[in-house]
């Protein structure tokens, strides 16, 4: 008995911006997907596959409420890094005949850093935004990074390693009053620890991660706005799946799971509880 709480207790684990395990209650609600609810999402002549179906387009609507956008807004992918680079290298190998300059920050996360690093094997310019000492966006003479080739602002919400929470709403503004230049925001550590209201923050594309929020490992919810009008060069060919933006066959249980840690989450009906 002792070795089973010593083992169940230690070593402790501290670093839960880096991952979280799952949940309990969202893990009993995906395992049957594991046996007896296997179906395959795109499989539309049996009930198997209807089953999968129904329950992935749930959850994809209970995402986009959460984030208050139009579900036909969310895509399924592997991961944050599987998102980050649809974004950034799939938009900009689609849109490279109107302009070849990105703009992020140095202290990016590696998936944002080495998705701009191949496109500079492309043929790719970059500039680095201005830092203060406090890490946050010098905004001063911000005019100054954009060129008539920029075509694309990546950054992440909230900084994997210090913290830090960017003025996303300032970007977001200017990206709009500067049509031919997208956002794309990396929304990994800020998802469930700041609100994300998509119909007031008017990002282009967003990424989230599961495995932040007590939820499986190896999915992440795309948010690209439609309004937006964008289109990808695809990375991963396939089946067509979700909307020929990613082939793959589609992880039910993971999907399902990423739903069902939103509304296990205290920090859902808190929020809720001002409509």
């Amino acid at each position: 008995m002792l070795l089973f709480f010593y083992n169940f207790l230690f070593p402790i684990y501290f670093d839960y911006s880096s991952t979280t395990p799952t949940d309990p209650r969202v893990l009993e609600k995906i395992l049957p997907y594991f046996y007896y609810k296997f179906g395959n999402y795109s499989s539309k002549s049996h009930i198997f596959g209807w089953n999968s179906n129904y329950s992935i387009e749930f959850s994809r609507k209970k995402l986009s409420k959460f984030l208050n956008c139009d579900s036909r807004e969310i895509i399924w992918t592997s991961g944050s890094t599987e998102s980050n680079n649809l974004c950034i290298k799939g938009f900009c190998l689609f849109y490279k005949n109107k302009g070849n300059h990105i703009i992020t920050l140095k202290i990016e996360h590696k998936s944002i850093l080495e998705s701009i690093n191949a496109l500079i094997n492309e043929g790719f310019d970059v500039t680095y935004f201005r830092l203060k000492k406090s890490a946050l966006i010098d905004f001063k003479n911000f005019k100054n990074y954009i060129t008539l080739k920029t075509i694309l602002i990546t950054i992440s919400y909230v900084n994997n390693e210090i913290g830090i929470i960017q003025n996303i709403n300032y970007l977001s503004n200017f990206s709009k009053k500067n049509k031919n230049i997208f956002l794309h925001v990396d929304a990994s550590q800020a998802f469930l620890k700041i609100l994300i209201n998509l119909n007031d923050l008017k990002v282009d594309m967003l990424s989230l991660s599961s495995h932040k929020i007590y939820a499986p490992k190896g999915i992440s919810g795309l948010y690209i706005r439609r309004k937006s009008n964008i289109y990808f060069k695809n990375i991963i060919d396939g089946g067509g799946q979700e909307k020929n933006l990613r082939s793959g066959t589609i992880f039910t249980p993971q999907i399902v799971g990423f739903s069902e840690a939103l509304f296990s989450n205290f920090f859902f009906f808190f929020w809720k509880l001002k409509d």
